[in-house]
């Protein structure tokens, strides 16, 4: 089974396991992922069903219309919709954890940002290539891979404003010469994305996602991401919606691919050219579409101008 849990139809007692496993495992996301995969089979079986049924006249005439044939059906059947729910086919697992882990329910505070947010248009593994259309190559995709800004930085547990401005200040410097604009004002965008590094998206499994701004996984991106429910604005008014983010090994892929999305992506042409004036590259960006809300360019920039006050370093 391409190694998945083996795990057959047949097998009753899984479930009494899985019900010992939830007392005791020490992270509650495993024994919540297996009974979400359990109740997608279930959901898949029964689309298997009802599609056979459906499809029933059709085979009155044919020789293979038995008992058995039918009996040997709703076997591979349900065999089919376990290896399904174990491979996510669906995606209902996946969204049966979110809404009801503690960790991964909770609504982005940084209202929806980054490429999905722009209307057309979650075990830790390398940040794969993505691929984006290029206004020198018309539609021809362009595969680019995240590169990281300076080295990685090491996972970090933000506990104030200061720690996470003075541990991603050196890759925001980075990222903010290739882009000819403000370190503060990449900080500050990454601060409002992510409540001051409390609330980074995480993936299924509860490790961090790295993805400092909220930057969706788009069809064209091949690398790992992680599905979360995200506030989004429609004419004004604030919905709920669930989409994928992407996710990183480290900080500094987030800060390399966050460069990489703007310059690759003719729509924020403008505001790299505006890339020099802090408030004005915001107020681009948002026009563009990067962010959904429409008080996004004026958050940063209240973000933006507590930064030195928060750091420390009036210099800054």
């Amino acid at each position: 089974m391409n190694g998945m849990d083996p795990t057959l139809f047949t097998d009753i007692k899984s479930l009494d396991r899985l019900r010992q496993e939830s007392l005791t495992a020490a992270d509650s996301r495993k024994p919540l992922l297996k009974a979400a995969q359990q109740f997608e089979s279930f959901f898949t079986q029964m689309l298997l069903t009802r599609m056979r049924e459906a499809n029933r006249v059709f085979e009155a005439d044919s020789p293979f219309n038995s008992h058995y044939t039918r009996f040997y059906q709703g076997m591979l059947d349900q065999q089919m919709a376990v290896e399904m729910s174990q491979k996510g086919s669906l995606g209902l697992a996946q969204l049966m954890v979110e809404q009801l882990s503690p960790t991964q329910g909770a609504i982005l505070p940084g209202q929806a940002s980054g490429y999905g947010a722009m209307g057309s248009q979650h075990s830790t593994a390398k940040a794969a290539p993505l691929a984006e259309k290029s206004a020198e190559t018309g539609d021809k995709p362009v595969v680019s891979k995240a590169q990281p800004i300076e080295k990685t930085v090491e996972p970090t547990a933000f506990d104030s404003p200061k720690s996470f401005i003075d541990t991603l200040l050196p890759l925001a410097k980075g990222a903010a010469e290739k882009l000819g604009t403000s370190p503060l004002v990449l900080l500050a965008q990454a601060a409002l994305e992510t409540g001051w590094g409390k609330k980074l998206l995480r993936r299924l499994n509860g490790e961090s996602s790295f993805n400092l701004f909220n930057i969706k996984a788009d069809p064209s991106w091949q690398g790992e991401s992680t599905r979360v429910t995200t506030l989004e604005y429609k004419e004004g008014v604030a919905v709920k919606q669930s989409a994928n983010f992407r996710s990183y090994d480290d900080f500094s892929q987030s800060f390399g691919d966050y460069v990489e999305f703007l310059q690759r992506n003719p729509r924020y042409r403008e505001a790299l050219q505006s890339a020099a004036d802090p408030e004005r590259f915001i107020e681009k960006l948002q026009q563009a579409g990067y962010a959904t809300d429409p008080k996004y360019a004026s958050k940063v920039m209240r973000v933006f101008e507590s930064i030195p006050q928060l750091s420390g370093d009036r210099a800054l």
